[in-house]
Formats: structure tokens, sequence, C-alpha cells
């Protein structure tokens, strides 16, 4: 169950993180292909209809996709608009120079530029990296050999063997950062997880033993635990006869009659805003007045005693018991606490 929670908290974490650097990244290739399109309009009046068609369809999709980023149903499956922000700088130029000018576009420089971006920016679930990059290479190849097409790079008399090499290195190379990445995050993770769940055993344990206030005081680094209380009442109370009474039960049955009755006793001490020190066998231990010091601490005690000689009357009725409880207090003593 432990490991369980543990996966559904890290998927959960991995979503999150996967949406913010795709946000990041969508505005990133946004405003990159614009600055290419605004710089070459500007600069070279006689463009390719290649490449403008390619770089303003590249801007609708990247646009379309950081709008789906903000809705309900983009956030459900950042997956899937990983993949379209990829295939929209990758698949849309092979389409456009195959429908127009007839050749699969090997794009040397935006591939390994957005298979290097995808790896810094979301290094994480490297299965999606690698479908994203046979995506890439699956369409190239079947237009260059299944539509018997020209190839076409950006890079001039470069061998398009050695570039396919390259790109295959690069790839791997990318896709192993990844998996190596997410596999240190996530026994970092799991290993936070753990010691938080450890240091919520702790305080756990430290609220059972001491007051909250003193608690937080302990944990303060060079903190005074000791402080001083001119007012208090202390309320000692413990079963009448309890010694000859213990001696015809079981040591279980003795066990469950006290934790049912001091449990009751717990849910006062909370009610009436009390501390409870301690419980020694039948023997229990409240005090009023501290941690936090209040001036009506009698009248909150001779409440509580009521009460618990109500709880023990109800008690008695339920179970057809007689036990009685001899109640003791100190009332307006200094105490060191």
């Amino acid at each position: 169950m432990a490991i369980d929670l543990g996966i559904s908290q890290y998927t959960t974490w991995r979503r999150e993180f996967m949406l913010s650097r795709l946000r990041i990244g969508g505005i990133i290739g946004v405003v990159a292909v614009m600055s290419f399109i605004m710089l070459n309009l500007s600069r070279y009046p006689e463009l390719e209809p290649t490449w403008l068609y390619t770089n303003l369809t590249e801007e609708a999709v990247l646009l379309f996709c950081l709008l789906l980023l903000f809705s309900s149903q983009g956030r459900s499956y950042p997956g899937l608009i990983f993949l379209l922000f990829s295939w929209a700088l990758t698949l849309i130029p092979q389409y456009w120079y195959f429908l127009l000018e007839g050749v699969a576009k090997l794009d040397f420089v935006t591939w390994t530029l957005l298979f290097l971006g995808q790896t810094t920016l979301i290094p994480v679930r490297w299965p999606l990296h690698l479908l994203s990059q046979l995506g890439v290479f699956v369409c190239f190849f079947l237009i260059q050999w299944y539509f018997s097409a020209a190839v076409e790079s950006n890079i001039a008399d470069a061998d398009p063997f050695f570039l396919y090499l390259y790109l295959f290195w690069f790839c791997v190379i990318c896709d192993v950062s990844v998996f190596f990445y997410e596999k240190l995050q996530r026994k970092e993770f799991d290993t936070k997880q753990n010691l938080e769940i450890e240091q919520e055993k702790s305080e756990r344990l430290l609220l059972n033993i001491l007051p909250q206030s003193i608690a937080e005081r302990l944990k303060q680094p060079g903190a005074t635990v000791a402080e001083s209380f001119t007012e208090v009442t202390v309320l000692f109370a413990d079963i009448a006869g309890f010694t000859a009474m213990s001696t015809g039960m079981s040591p279980l049955q003795l066990v469950e009659l006290l934790n049912e009755i001091f449990c009751k006793f717990d849910k006062l001490v909370e009610q009436h805003e009390l501390e409870k020190i301690k419980t020694i066998g039948d023997a229990y231990m409240v005090v009023a007045g501290l941690p936090e010091p209040n001036p009506n601490h009698v009248i909150q005690m001779a409440e509580m005693a009521l009460d618990m000689q109500k709880t023990i009357a109800q008690f008695n009725q339920k179970y057809q018991k007689n036990y009685a409880f001899v109640l003791g207090f100190i009332l307006d003593r200094s105490l060191l606490v």
C-alpha cells in the first residue's frame, strides 16, 4: 500500500513537472519561431513559399499546444502535448517540403536542437522522447524510400549516412540521459517521502509525550524549555480498590478496561483544553494552567472532575460495574516544567 501511494504521488509530481516545463518550452518555441519569421521577412523579401508556409504552420500548431496546456483536457494528457510540440517542429517541415518540392527534408539543425532542448527541459519519461524521435525518422525514411524522394539537407556537402549515424548516437545519448536522470529523480523523491513519513512519526511520538507548544520549542535550536508557572491546578485520579479488583481479572481484560476509561478521559481533556501529564497503572494525572497560563484553571479542573464522575457513572451503567475513582487536587501551586 505504501509503495502504491509513493508511485501515485510520484506520478502526480511528474505530471505537474511536465506541465510546467511544457509551458516554458512552448513559450520558447513560439517566440523562437516568430523571431525567425520576423528576421527572414525583414532581411529576405523574396522568401521561398515552402519556408514561409512551414514556419507559419509551426507557429499556429505551437500556439494551439500552448493553449491546450491551460485547459483541463490538456493538463490531463501532458504526454500527448509533448509529442505535439515535438512533431510540430519536425514533421510539419517534412510535409511542406515533400508537398511543394517533392524532397525528404533532413533538417539536421532543427532536429538536434529540438531533441537536446527536450532532454534539457523535460528529463522525464524517456519512452516519450524515443517515440518523438522515431516518429521523425519513420516519416523521413517513408518519404525518402516509399515515394523515392530526393534527400535535401541543410548542411551542404554532408554525407547523409554520416548524418544518420550522428543523429542515431545523438538520440541514444539524449534518451539514456533522460532514463538515468529520472531514475535518480525517483530515488530522491522516494528518499524525501520516507524522510517525511519518519519525521511525521517522530512528531506524533513527541506529541504523545509532550504538549504541542513544548514540542515545538524543543525543535528550535538553543531554545530554553524550562518555564515557571505560578498558578496551576493538578488532578490525580485512580480507581478505588484497584489492587483487589485486578487480582480477579486477566492482564488483557485489565488493559482493555483501563484503555476504554482513559480514552474517554482523554476526550474530556481535549474538550476542557487541559494538559494530560501521564497515566501509570490506574492513575491518571492532568493539569490546568499550563503550558498556556489560564486564570480560570481551577474552574476548568472542577468541570473536568465532574465530567469524569459522569463518565464513570455511565461506564458502570453500561457494563453493570461499580467502579469508583478517587480524585485528588493540588491547587495554586508553583511548578517548574
